[in-house]
C-alpha cells in the first residue's frame, strides 16, 4: 500500500518535534544519500551525473522543511533549545573520515558531520540546508570531478534543496 507523500511529510514533520528523532531520521536520509551519490559511475555525465544529486534535494528539502515548521511552531526559546538539541545529537560522534577509496560512503558522512561540527551552534541551521551541496562538494573532489562540473553541481543541489524546502513548506500549511 503506497502512502501519500502529503501524508509521508505530515507524519515525518510531527515526529521531527523530537529533536531525537529528527537526528536519527536525517541521519539516515544522510547515509543513503551518500549510498546515493557513491553508487554513480566514475565517468557518469549528463543526466547519470545530475539526477542521484538532484533526488538527494528532494529528501534534505524536506528535512530543512520539518526543521524550519518544527521551529515556526516552538516559538523562539524552545527552537533554540531544539536547535541545541539537534546540533549536539548530530555532532556527537566524532570520528575522522575514511579515506574515500576504502569507504566512499563513511567518507562522506564522516566529512558531513566534520563540517556541520566546523560551522559550530550558531550556524546550525544555515549549514544543515547547505548539506545537499557540501555533500555533493565532498564528493565531487573525491572522485576528481572538475572544478566547473562541481560548481555547477553545487549551484543545482543549493537550488533544488532550496525549492524542495518551499514545496515540502507549502504541504505543510
Amino acid at each position: 500500500m503506497a502512502v501519500p507523500r502529503y501524508t509521508l511529510l505530515r507524519v515525518a514533520r510531527a515526529l521531527s518535534e523530537d529533536s531525537t528523532a529528527y537526528v536519527t531520521l536525517r541521519g539516515a536520509t544522510t547515509h543513503h544519500a551518500a549510498e546515493v551519490l557513491t553508487a554513480v559511475p566514475r565517468r557518469a555525465t549528463g543526466v547519470d551525473l545530475t539526477v542521484p544529486p538532484m533526488l538527494n534535494s528532494h529528501v534534505f528539502g524536506a528535512f530543512d522543511a520539518f526543521a524550519t515548521a518544527v521551529r515556526r511552531d516552538l516559538g523562539k526559546e524552545r527552537a533554540a533549545e531544539w536547535d541545541r538539541k539537534v546540533f549536539e545529537e548530530a555532532t556527537a560522534r566524532q570520528s575522522v573520515p575514511p579515506p574515500y577509496a576504502k569507504d566512499p560512503v563513511g567518507h562522506l558522512v564522516a566529512s558531513w558531520q566534520q563540517t556541520l561540527r566546523e560551522g559550530g551552534l550558531e550556524n546550525s541551521a544555515d549549514v544543515l540546508e547547505q548539506q545537499n551541496a557540501v555533500m555533493v562538494d565532498i564528493w565531487g573532489k573525491a572522485t576528481g570531478l572538475g572544478d566547473k562540473v562541481r560548481d555547477s553541481l553545487h549551484d543545482d543541489a543549493l537550488n533544488d534543496t532550496s525549492a524542495a524546502r518551499g514545496n515540502a513548506l507549502r504541504n505543510l500549511s
